[in-house]
């Protein structure tokens, strides 16, 4: 189902495996002896200080759970629907879609408990059966045996560049279809609200010009007023601080007798998706400047990363 959506699709087998790879599937199975190999190989902790998206369908579901790898603020009952000569399927109604999505459902395990940062996507007689918190998206069933690829797409979404959007409207319903329309027409999907906010977090960022200025005094400066990195990127310092200590950082930069050019509050992301291919890299501008000249739209953060070379020959 992946490699029918152009994913690259390896096996994971031992903890080094993991270095690199954009996403992880934890599939359906048995999640006793998938635990015991977890274990054995010694991917337990690997899987925990994974940072990329995870997709756990039916026994990786169960894995991720509070009782397991703990990744996921959910309690998970085994075999619950009932043993393989109860298994069914079932129409679901999956958020944000008019269309049923088919769910085969296989000694499939049932969700106890939900915490509070879970996001429920469809349920069955009530019940959650598609979830996901931050980046990982668990179901208790196995999508990949239909021919609907919107479970998929929901995981890969969180694999690819992703981009968000501040709005200040008066009118919510027409800036969602506008901000839409945007997306769709430039081959890109709307998430729903904070969908992808745990790619990125909120900083402060000041940015000096660095044409005449020390670097070792700018970064003391910085450093007296909460500062917690300086960076060269280009011509210009990059200062970055916790949002709480922003102010602090800009009043102590001017008054070490250096310049501010500009100082603000911003999303940085976590990690960058390189964009290395020119056809690429222009469908992802040219969906920021239409973003952008939407009157609604305040501000549009990114984590793609568009080599020099690939911007001059877009450019040109």
């Amino acid at each position: 189902m992946l490699r029918g959506l152009g994913a690259v699709v390896v096996e994971v087998r031992k903890p080094e495996q993991l270095d690199g790879l954009d996403g992880l599937v934890i599939p359906g199975g048995e999640s006793t002896a998938i635990g015991r190999l977890i274990r054995l190989y010694g991917l337990e902790e690997a899987i925990r200080r994974f940072e990329a998206p995870i997709f756990g369908t039916c026994a990786g579901m169960i894995l991720l759970d509070r009782r397991h790898l703990g990744l996921l603020d959910l309690e998970v009952e085994r075999n619950a629907y009932g043993r393989q000569v109860a298994s069914f399927e079932a129409d679901l109604e999956l958020q944000g879609s008019d269309e049923p999505l088919r769910g085969v459902f296989i000694r499939a395990p049932r969700v106890a408990d939900v915490g509070p940062e879970v996001e429920v996507l469809a349920e069955h007689d009530g019940e959650p059966v598609l979830l996901r918190q931050g980046r990982i998206v668990v179901a208790s069933f196995h999508p990949e045996l239909t021919d609907d690829t919107r479970v998929h797409e929901l995981f890969l979404d969180a694999v690819r560049e992703e981009l968000i959007v501040e709005a200040l409207t008066d009118n919510r319903n027409r800036t969602a279809s506008d901000v839409r329309h945007v997306f769709s027409k430039n081959d890109g999907n709307l998430g729903g609200s904070g969908a992808v906010s745990w790619l990125f977090e909120r900083r402060g960022v000041v940015l000096v010009d660095a044409e005449g200025v020390d670097e070792d005094e700018l970064m003391l400066a910085a450093a007296e007023g909460g500062a917690d990195d300086v960076e060269l990127d280009g011509t210009t310092f990059q200062v970055t601080s916790a949002p709480e200590n922003l102010v602090a950082v800009r009043e102590a930069i001017e008054a070490a007798g250096i310049t501010v050019d500009s100082a603000e509050l911003t999303m940085v992301p976590k990690t960058t998706v390189e964009v290395a291919d020119e056809a690429t890299a222009k469908k992802v501008l040219r969906l920021v400047d239409q973003l952008e000249e939407n009157d609604d739209v305040q501000d549009v953060f990114a984590n793609f990363d568009i080599p020099e070379q690939v911007l001059d020959a877009v450019a040109s």
